[in-house]
């Protein structure tokens, strides 16, 4: 938790509604950090080869609407990038905790992770496979600081390729693509055009679905300090939990459509519009490009758009199925009334010319002049309408 004063001090950067959000007193106004120190070094084995790194901490965000995301700090210091993939490919991966060499990672950081989620959910698991809700593997916030001698040996189109094989978890060619192919060269750079973050010369970051990694060069400690406290703990916190939230009620809106339950949807996403939904968060104008590439990476802006359009399509039938019952009711008023006009007028045709003294009976003149009326009233009423439909 930040103190009053370091909230005081975001604030003058960050919008003070969303560093409220993400600092929250409880989990009805927004996010609840809870962690629990490891500082423990742990060794895998993968694929025959050991690697180590240092597990720091372990954070449970609770948010709001029931969403709670879990968060492993581990470091890291590897001379071969491939090291890194390989170890980030198999941790995110829970249906990989089985191998033998990951069981001291599983026994350490998994089982306390399932014992925490199946507190905090209705549905009691023992599969590994359930700490991803939607999906088949964590997401993944890296940041990657190498030496300057090497960032500066780097051409413009390989820094490109080795964003990209970070991001991807794929094997690191340290610039050699065309040498060694391993995807396609036109996708790669239809990824880094969406997703790169290139503003200063000493570090670029990737924004995709599953990743956000930060490439840099002998970053200063602040800079770190910076990138883990505002841009994970704040900025892709929010934006993982608003791609939770949406991407579970598009399931809910998809299941209940035209359901006596979609009205009470429709409310709780206008909720959650007004209150957990910042279009802004900072002042400044580099948190304000991170945001957008998270959350073009992770595609919150077709959630929404999807969930829209849903709303619209719904709100379309309950306004049809409205006019429906309105024009029902007109039709059954204006029955009454054309029937009342028949009848009144009938009442005052009689008392100018007397039904007994034309017809001889003063019933078979009623029912006469009314059957007439009606008569007149129905051919009027096929002339209108039979010329509006031609």
């Amino acid at each position: 938790m930040l103190s009053i004063e370091e909230r005081e001090d975001n604030k003058l950067y960050y919008y003070p509604e969303f560093v409220d959000f993400c600092y929250a007193d409880s989990p009805q106004e927004g996010c609840v950090e809870y962690r629990k120190t490891i500082d423990r070094s742990i060794t895998v084995e993968l694929k025959g080869s050991k690697m180590n790194f240092h597990v720091d901490l372990l954070h449970l965000y609770v948010f709001p609407s029931e969403v709670a995301i879990f968060s492993v700090h581990i470091k890291a210091e590897h001379e071969s990038m491939n090291n890194f993939t390989n170890l980030l490919f198999n941790l995110r991966s829970p249906n990989r905790y089985d191998d033998k060499g990951l069981k001291e990672w599983r026994n350490l950081i998994i089982g306390p992770m399932m014992e925490c989620r199946n507190c905090l959910s209705y549905s009691q698991s023992d599969k590994l496979t359930s700490l991803v809700e939607n999906g088949n593997k964590l997401r993944i916030f890296q940041i990657i600081d190498t030496d300057d001698n090497y960032f500066k040996t780097l051409e413009d189109t390989e820094l490109e390729c080795l964003l990209y094989e970070l991001g991807t978890l794929s094997k690191v060619t340290l610039g050699k693509f065309k040498e060694e192919p391993l995807f396609s060269e036109s996708y790669m750079k239809h990824v880094i055009e969406h997703g790169r973050i290139s503003i200063f010369n000493n570090w670029n970051a990737l924004a995709l679905m599953d990743t956000f990694s930060i490439l840099s060069c002998q970053a200063q400690p602040w800079m770190i300090s910076n990138w883990e406290d505002c841009y994970f703990r704040m900025i892709y916190l929010h934006s993982l939990f608003m791609k939770c939230y949406l991407f579970n009620l598009n399931l809910k809106f998809r299941k209940q459509l035209s359901g006596r339950y979609v009205h009470g949807l429709i409310g709780r996403f206008d909720h959650f519009s007004l209150h957990y939904c910042f279009y802004r968060i900072a002042y400044n104008f580099l948190p304000l490009e991170i945001d957008k590439s998270i959350d073009r990476g992770l595609e919150l802006n077709e959630e929404m758009s999807q969930l829209y359009a849903v709303i619209k399509k719904e709100n379309t039938k309950r306004e049809e199925k409205s006019d429906r019952r309105m024009n029902s009711l007109l039709t059954v008023l204006s029955l009454l009334t054309i029937i009342s006009a028949i009848w009144d007028f009938s009442c005052l045709f009689d008392r100018m010319y007397p039904y007994s003294e034309i017809f001889g009976t003063q019933i078979l003149g009623y029912r006469t002049v009314v059957l007439l009326c009606a008569t007149l009233f129905a051919v009027l009423s096929i002339f209108i309408y039979g010329k509006k439909d031609r």
